[in-house]
């Protein structure tokens, strides 16, 4: 019997969500350890000019029936909501409930490279969009600082970073929280995307 397999899968996917129910039941019956492998397909669907399905109407509408009746027969609690709450916060000082994946971009640029950045970002994306302190880590400390309070135990945080910030955001993160993190590189080979799974070294429900 194997004690441990990889797990890959594209996290914004419903069909993610429903082979993680089932393979929880395998690591349970059989004390197996999963090691997820987060990856985002729609990536690779934009590197190679693919149109994912949920973008094409006819296949989006049989995803949806598809997920339902997928739901249905594995007996799975699965909630299609056409509504989302929006909730205006200074990071989580407004929230009051815990979540499977939290997603950020948060500002990162150094308050004094603002003004080298290109006219099409500067001129268009808001000043506190982008100004992420002195050393481009104020938003990632404060979001440290509290994460673990509202991501479920097996959860997931996602995050842009700069290039150049990687081992600084990572040792953060790291120092307040029990997290397994892997990093996703950009086209141009640069780490650009941090993911952070509540669940190193235990991977149960």
């Amino acid at each position: 019997m194997i004690k441990s397999f990889d797990f890959y899968f594209d996290f914004v996917s419903p069909y993610s969500f429903f082979a993680h129910k089932e393979i929880i039941k395998i690591e349970k019956k059989n004390s197996i350890k999963i090691k997820y492998k987060p990856m985002l397909l729609g990536g690779l669907h934009n590197l190679h000019n693919i149109k994912a399905p949920a973008f094409i109407p006819a296949k989006a509408k049989f995803m949806i029936r598809d997920c339902k009746l997928i739901a249905e027969k594995n007996k799975i609690k699965y909630n299609l909501s056409n509504e989302a709450n929006f909730v205006q916060s200074d990071w989580f000082s407004n929230v009051n409930q815990k979540f499977d994946i939290i997603i950020s971009n948060p500002p990162y640029i150094k308050t004094k490279n603002i003004t080298n950045l290109s006219d099409s970002v500067k001129l268009y994306d808001p000043y506190i969009a982008l100004n992420g302190g002195n050393g481009g880590y104020d938003c990632f400390k404060k979001i440290s600082l509290e994460l673990s309070k509202f991501l479920i135990k097996n959860g997931f945080f996602v995050a842009e970073i700069d290039s150049q910030q990687f081992d600084k955001v990572c040792s953060l993160f790291s120092t307040k929280n029990n997290f397994e993190i892997s990093v996703f590189k950009d086209l141009s080979g640069r780490n650009r995307c941090l993911v952070f799974h509540n669940g190193k070294n235990n991977l149960k429900n």
